[in-house]
């Protein structure tokens, strides 16, 4: 029964103007003596999770059809509410054998069989039942019904609350969640806030929330994660420290140690996040973050290691272009596997969507192995590749020039390297006294070509 039949039930009972709060609640049976000798097997068997054989006995025992509203009025009450208890005991059959559409029809005879019974509970369940089958659309329209016969009920605005959220509606649960928390502070509806915040783009608001989730209750991982996002963003490391280290004195967490890992890695503080990342592997913990991490930690100290983590990383995780880079960029570092330096770099490229800051360091570290490897022709491909994507960037052009040097091609090195001069701003570094020694090396070979 969808949701405009069940109304239609509703409005002709006019329950919506009734007075909830007198009038029993539906699914309640007025008892009789022959009604509680057939409850009783009933109930035995549902006890025993004897669904099948509990419907089956009240299938038989069913005797009116609820869409005749003339045989319903005819009924006697005693027999009208024996039929009511058992459509209400066959709707909870049905929901435990994930029947939903029809424990939806036995839930819609209940409110048929009592029309003057508060319809609100067997909405509830209508609702819920339509939740189970993903049709969150009906099931929120429900709620709000729902809401509007009884809007002080705090369970129907939660339920309504998180409705909104999972249909898209934010601004809406938001508005719903302020209702909740004026009543009773629930960190789940306050956490549930700061999301919709954060998916409208404004974290800064979501921030709000998800501190004072924290403050209600600062074991929540999962608020801890979201919040870090953003503190991660903003750079304000210490309020990260302090509830990730609070976290985890009484709690042990990857989640949490991974993200206290990462925020001593973006402080330069390398021995503490090494120290993390190295207990989460002991943990058992092979994901890529993890090896990725270590890898990134390693690679201050020592390439080897770096180049094993990073390793690990792209086996746990082969599509992810930051890991390809890294693993590319360390075994050129520390390796002599030519192909599979090479294999590492054209997979990287060939990942890369058109980023042009991506593009750029990659085609610039592979130039950059090429040159190790003196493989000067590729290298100058590479680095031409490179500024294809950023022209501006004067990083490539001193090492641009040296593969022409090396090529004997003077002329071409000259441009270049002068191009790199006139450009600096830092005329002291170290980069551009090497480029001046070689632009007058250059200089003198097409002076004596020229000869």
């Amino acid at each position: 029964m969808k949701c405009y039949n069940l109304l239609k039930i509703i409005l002709l009972a006019g329950a919506l103007t009734a007075g909830i709060g007198s009038v029993p609640a539906a699914g309640q049976v007025t008892a009789t003596p022959q009604g509680n000798d057939i409850f009783a097997e009933i109930d035995r068997m549902m006890g025993r999770y004897d669904y099948i054989g509990a419907l089956a006995a009240m299938d038989s025992l069913i005797t009116v059809d609820v869409q005749d509203s003339v045989a319903v009025a005819a009924m006697p009450e005693r027999e009208r509410m024996v039929q009511k208890g058992l459509q209400s005991r066959r709707a909870q059959c049905l929901r435990k054998m994930y029947r939903y559409d029809e424990a939806v029809e036995a839930l819609g005879a209940v409110v048929a069989l009592d029309r003057r019974a508060n319809p609100v509970p067997v909405m509830a369940e209508i609702a819920d039942c339509r939740i189970q089958q993903g049709d969150l659309t009906e099931a929120l329209n429900l709620y709000g019904i729902i809401t509007m016969i009884d809007p002080v009920n705090l369970y129907f605005r939660v339920q309504q609350t998180m409705l909104y959220y999972y249909c898209g509606l934010y601004e809406d649960c938001i508005a719903n969640a302020e209702m909740v928390m004026a009543v009773d502070s629930i960190p789940v509806i306050i956490s549930l806030a700061g999301d919709s915040w954060n998916m409208l783009g404004q974290p800064d608001s979501a921030l709000v929330c998800y501190r004072e989730a924290l403050r209600l209750n600062p074991y929540n991982e999962k608020v801890i994660d979201k919040a870090s996002s953003i503190l991660l963003r903003r750079k304000e490391y210490g309020e990260i420290m302090y509830m990730t280290d609070r976290f985890l004195k009484r709690d042990t967490s990857l989640n949490v140690l991974g993200i206290r890992g990462m925020t001593f890695y973006l402080q330069k503080a390398y021995p503490e996040s090494l120290r993390l990342f190295e207990r989460m592997r002991a943990l058992g913990d092979s994901t890529y973050s993890t090896n990725f991490y270590l890898g990134l930690n390693y690679l201050e100290t020592d390439p080897v290691k770096a180049l094993y983590a990073f390793e690990d990383a792209y086996r746990a995780d082969t599509t992810n272009i930051e890991g390809v880079y890294y693993y590319a960029y360390t075994l050129g570092r520390v390796t002599i596997r030519d192909s599979l330096t090479q294999s590492m770099f054209d997979k990287g490229i060939e990942l890369l969507q058109p980023d042009p800051d991506a593009m750029y360091r990659f085609y610039s570290a592979y130039g950059d192995w090429l040159v190790k490897k003196e493989r000067f022709d590729e290298a100058r491909d590479k680095y031409i590749a490179a500024r294809s994507y950023d022209p501006e960037r004067l990083t490539v052009l001193p090492s641009l020039g040296y593969c022409y040097e090396r090529l004997k091609d003077w002329k071409n090195a000259a441009i270049y390297y002068k191009e790199f001069m006139d450009r600096a701003e830092n005329k002291e570094s170290d980069v551009y006294n090497f480029t001046k020694e070689a632009l007058d090396y250059v200089n003198g070979k097409l002076f004596m070509e020229e000869k």
